[in-house]
C-alpha cells in the first residue's frame, strides 16, 4: 500500500526517522536507566568515560533525526504516539502494566 502512495525515498526516510527514535535513542536511554537502577555490578560490559559516549550518541542520532525534515519528524512522532496510545488501551483492557491492580 505504501508503495502506491509514497516514493521509495520518502518511505525509507520515514522508516529511518522512526527507527532512530525507537531503537537507537531508546537503547541509549535504556542503558542509562539500567545503570541507574542496578548499578554496574553484574553487567557484562564496561563503558569508558560513561556517560559521555551516551550523550554523544543521543546527540548525533537526534541530529540525524532532525535532518530527515519536519514532515518526516512529525510523521515518525505521530506513529510512535499512536503506538503508545494503542499499547496503553490494550494494557488497560488486559489489566497489565501500568494498569495492573
Amino acid at each position: 500500500m505504501f508503495s502506491l502512495l509514497f516514493r521509495l525515498g520518502e518511505v525509507i526516510t520515514a522508516i529511518l526517522a522512526m527507527r532512530i527514535l525507537i531503537q537507537f535513542v531508546g537503547q541509549a536511554v535504556g542503558l542509562v536507566v539500567l545503570r541507574r537502577r542496578r548499578g554496574t555490578t553484574g553487567l557484562p560490559f564496561r563503558m569508558p568515560l560513561y556517560p559521555l559516549p551516551v550523550i554523544i550518541a543521543v546527540a548525533v542520532w537526534l541530529l540525524i533525526f532532525w535532518s530527515t525534515g519536519p514532515a518526516f519528524m512529525l510523521s515518525g512522532l505521530t506513529v510512535i504516539g499512536a503506538g503508545v496510545v494503542v499499547f496503553l488501551l490494550w494494557s488497560r483492557k488486559l489489566e497489565r502494566w501500568p494498569f495492573e491492580k
